[in-house]
């Protein structure tokens, strides 16, 4: 309307700022929401210097150059009034008139002020963001925004190559950290377009086709799309896109026919750890745990609590997984088969997985283990 020149004639206009954000519904800050607001207020001022404006805020987070905006609205005469979410200003209108009522913590006291204009800042909300996570196979956050693959290590970059990040999409920022991101996203796609080729590591899933029914489950199971169905000699058969496989091994315990060799963590060397660590030597009184640690969470944590000189149980067994995902029932079973009391598995936060969706498929999966297992122990 300023920008227009169409807002009508006001003496009073009231700012309330965190309007559906840090609630119950949106944790997040808008950050966005109080620069804007001051901004805007500067510019009525301007406009009308003899206009009064009241800024209602919960926590003003003028962050970086915008405090300039902040220092230059007290110098005008912007009036300041401070909310808690339990006092957080009410609107009352009749006709053309709005009455603010809130509760003035400087005098500790419940005013009203009259007021032309009511201008909500509201936060900027995700939309549309699940089905093209799903279709990309990306992960989000709780707030529904995309998800970086490392907030330090990794800022522009997904935790599938060749796919980055930048702007709104990523989180709510201002136009400066819009373009400043975009700048590195796409210096991080141009470190990729400048090879001839891309190296990939060993540690991928190889399909043997002969025993494949092509029943589909572990391109289902694959967070990265790396799997894919494609003709064989009779049926279909799943194919691997090395380039695209991350090594996590959740397709491994999806394979009903257990065609599927994850190497550098074959069911073979799962096997040999298992057996060395229930015929080690142990105290009877105490119960044997065998834990599976995912590499990126639960052995990252066991080597921390080592170098933090933290000790945990010596009853519990480490074997450690690229991927909580890629433990397999035949390996839970094959434990308390040789005398382990229990079995643990540590993986990643759900919405921080490492490898998308890999703690999600032992979330799903553990259930019915343990079900079959107490039915075969009955």
């Amino acid at each position: 309307m300023i920008a227009t020149n169409t807002l009508p004639h006001v003496r009073h206009v009231a700012m309330v700022s965190c309007v559906g954000a840090r609630n119950e519904e949106r944790s997040y800050c808008g950050r966005t929401c109080c620069g804007d607001m001051l901004k805007n207020a500067l510019k009525l001022k301007e406009v009308d210097p003899d206009v009064e404006v009241s800024l209602f805020y919960r926590d003003l987070r003028s962050y970086g150059l915008m405090e300039d905006y902040y220092l230059k609205a007290r110098e005008v005469g912007i009036e300041f009034l401070h909310y808690e979410p339990e006092t957080r200003p009410q609107l009352d209108v009749e006709g053309d008139a709005i009455a603010v009522r809130y509760y003035n913590d400087a005098l500790r006291d419940h005013e009203e002020a009259r007021c032309d204009l009511v201008v909500l800042a509201v936060p900027i909300v995700p939309e549309g963001n699940e089905p093209l996570s799903r279709l990309l196979r990306v992960p989000l956050t709780t707030d529904g925004f995309f998800m970086e693959a490392h907030m330090k290590l990794r800022p522009y970059d997904f935790s599938t190559d060749g796919m980055f990040l930048c702007g709104l999409a990523h989180y709510p920022k201002s136009m400066r950290e819009v373009i400043d991101q975009a700048r590195g996203a796409a210096l991080r796609a141009a470190i990729i377009l400048s090879k001839d080729m891309v190296l990939c590591s060993g540690a991928v899933s190889q399909v043997d086709e002969s025993r494949c029914t092509g029943c589909g489950l572990c391109a289902k199971a694959c967070p990265y799309a790396a799997l894919t169905m494609t003709e064989g000699t009779d049926t279909k058969v799943a194919a691997v896109t090395q380039a695209k496989c991350k090594g996590c091994g959740v397709c491994g315990p999806a394979c009903p026919v257990d065609c599927i060799t994850i190497h550098h963590s074959t069911d073979s060397q799962i096997d040999a750890e298992i057996d060395a660590l229930t015929g080690a030597p142990h105290e009877v009184s105490e119960p044997r745990i065998l834990a599976f640690l995912c590499n990126w969470c639960g052995a990252a944590a066991a080597d921390n609590a080592g170098t933090s000189r933290i000790s945990y149980p010596t009853a519990i067994r480490p074997i450690r997984v690229m991927c909580s995902g890629r433990v397999e029932a035949k390996s839970i079973y094959k434990a308390f088969r040789q005398g382990m009391d229990a079995v643990m598995i540590v993986g990643c936060h759900e919405v921080d997985c490492h490898y998308v969706s890999g703690i999600g498929e032992t979330i799903r999966r553990v259930p019915y283990v343990k079900k079959e297992a107490s039915r075969n122990r009955h």
